[in-house]
């Protein structure tokens, strides 16, 4: 619903981009976590959890001995994670202009938290009783397992914190940078006028 800060803020111009600077941002941010997160479980999650790695569990022609062609607790985990993680940056999403608390006003939209809570609830039930319909480990996952998906979708909020932070030292930088420019401009121009200025004769009254 419409909020009263919108009536404090200028008005936009219809030559605006629809994607502004700070939402370049945003979504560069969130990617990179995202996509570090997912590499990370990727390459190093099953030394870090002790399972097998996902081709040697869901395929029959993996490098070594140990393929039964099931589906994976690995890929299983990846999926999980990844899912949670675009679950909790929509509520980041919900504030664009960097403010620090991204759960204000979440209740008095209930469109958004009614969509929210049910992906969240079909996320669970296809990951713990999805099984081969849904490509995932039969049985679901333990709790240590939902404990690491929810801890990288809960990673997002002090990531787009930094962002936010980043891009405010880059924006106030900019801003110094700007008024110093104009500063130089400003008195470049007054000496240009104060040189071109004509002199006035003096008038000697006998």
């Amino acid at each position: 619903p419409p909020d009263a800060e919108l009536l404090k803020k200028p008005p936009i111009n219809r030559s605006e981009h629809m994607i502004t600077n700070r939402m370049w941002v945003n979504i560069s941010g969130q990617a990179t976590y995202q996509l570090v997160v997912v590499l990370l479980l990727l390459f190093n999650g099953p030394a870090w959890f002790g399972f097998d790695p996902g081709h040697c569990v869901m395929t029959t022609n993996c490098l070594y001995p140990g393929s039964i062609g099931k589906n994976s607790i690995h890929y299983t985990l990846i999926f999980n994670s990844f899912v949670w993680m675009q679950l909790f940056n929509e509520i980041n999403c919900r504030n664009i202009s960097g403010g620090f608390n991204v759960f204000r006003g979440i209740f008095k939209n209930p469109l958004f938290y009614g969509v929210w809570i049910t992906t969240a609830v079909l996320q669970i039930i296809m990951v713990e009783v999805g099984s081969y319909a849904m490509a995932v480990v039969p049985g679901g996952l333990n709790w240590k397992y939902w404990g690491v998906s929810l801890a990288c979708g809960l990673g997002s909020f002090p990531i787009q914190q930094l962002i936010n932070l980043a891009f405010r030292v880059f924006e106030n930088r900019n801003f110094l940078r700007n008024r110093g420019l104009l500063k130089i401009n400003t008195e470049m121009l007054t000496r240009d006028i104060n040189e071109k200025k004509p002199r006035r004769l003096s008038t000697v009254v006998f």
